[in-house]
């Protein structure tokens, strides 16, 4: 058993001691669907600035980076929405998630590094301002264990899964090249010497990345009068990161990374009750995967042929978000 399969199996069984030994002291069925015991709330708002990052890498062992692509994100509306059970004053279950409303405005940056000789030399470079963020969208299931339940606080554990996907279309734009043989090698002396520009709307490249995450964190909340302020922090050791390239007219590549990425996430929230019930609230969550490499499957869809080589991924994000909070 590996490192990070001893370390789940670690918290899990946390979990289960602690929630098993409380749930045979206090659970009540009846109880835990009396009234108030349930929130819901939608919120609106805003993907904010981030971006998603593709790499290939050299074979082993070498693995240096020799392509990189930068997919922006800018602002993009989206709809939150969050189903909260308190089965118990110690414990709450939790479904949320949001996504996109529509498709966003972008934009993607190519780099090569094709020169082995001078491998820090940029020997290619493309930009793609008619870039759209086709989608976005999260969605999280978690149960929190709140070890300290006082009236004015609580803090406790957080044990969850979360899966996020993005997609981008990247269309046009121009660029410098350097200049290949018959075998579409790189000609040393030849790096960004010649421009190329796109046709206007023409198909670049489709972009797809998913990560879903098991993940434990901390959770804590504060209450004064009317105001309650809420704090959340997740970490991750085990994502599942995969993402899909395709080149149109060209290569299509597939990468499906190991689970050897990390994953952070901190979100706060701050709202005030304008009823016994009823809570305005507005929210700030920030969202970090870090790269994940893993093997690349590359296919020609002209000749038929393919290949396997080393890739990676990577993803950071922030979003912005003002609703409404219902208990019932």
């Amino acid at each position: 058993m590996n490192k990070n399969s001893l370390m789940l199996a670690a918290t899990v069984a946390a979990f289960s001691m602690i929630s098993g030994s409380c749930w045979a002291n206090s659970f009540s069925f009846k109880d835990s669907f009396a009234s108030d015991k349930f929130s819901v709330s939608l919120a609106s708002g805003l993907l904010g600035e981030g971006k998603g990052r593709e790499y290939v890498y050299t074979p082993a062992p070498e693995q240096r980076e020799m392509s990189y692509l930068t997919w922006n994100i800018e602002n993009t509306p989206i709809v939150n929405a969050d189903l909260s059970w308190d089965v118990l004053p110690w414990l709450t279950f939790s479904a949320r998630g949001w996504t996109t409303l529509n498709s966003g405005k972008s934009e993607m940056n190519d780099y090569d590094w094709q020169d082995d000789d001078n491998p820090q030399l940029l020997t290619d470079w493309s930009h793609h301002p008619d870039t759209r963020l086709n989608f976005a969208n999260e969605f999280d299931l978690n149960a929190k264990i709140f070890l300290i339940n006082q009236p004015a606080y609580k803090f406790g554990a957080l044990l969850g899964y979360q899966q996020n996907r993005f997609s981008w279309y990247a269309k046009g734009g121009y660029g410098f090249h350097a200049s290949e043989d018959e075998n579409d090698d790189y000609i040393p002396g030849t790096a960004l010497s010649s421009f190329d520009e796109y046709d206007p709307g023409e198909p670049i490249i489709g972009y797809r990345q998913q990560y879903d995450i098991p993940y434990f964190g901390l959770v804590g909340t504060y209450n004064y009068r009317s105001f309650e302020l809420n704090g959340t922090v997740k970490y991750s050791p085990w994502v599942q990161a995969k993402d899909r390239d395709n080149h149109y007219g060209d290569k299509l590549f597939h990468t499906k990374a190991n689970r050897d990425s990390d994953y952070y996430a901190v979100s706060v929230d701050a709202g005030y009750y304008v009823l016994p019930d009823t809570k305005l609230f507005t929210a700030l969550n920030w969202t970090k995967f870090k790269t994940a490499k893993g093997v690349t499957s590359v296919a020609d869809p002209e000749t038929g042929e393919s290949f396997s080589g080393l890739g990676g991924l990577s993803s950071e994000f922030y979003t912005l978000n003002l609703g409404l909070q219902y208990r019932f």
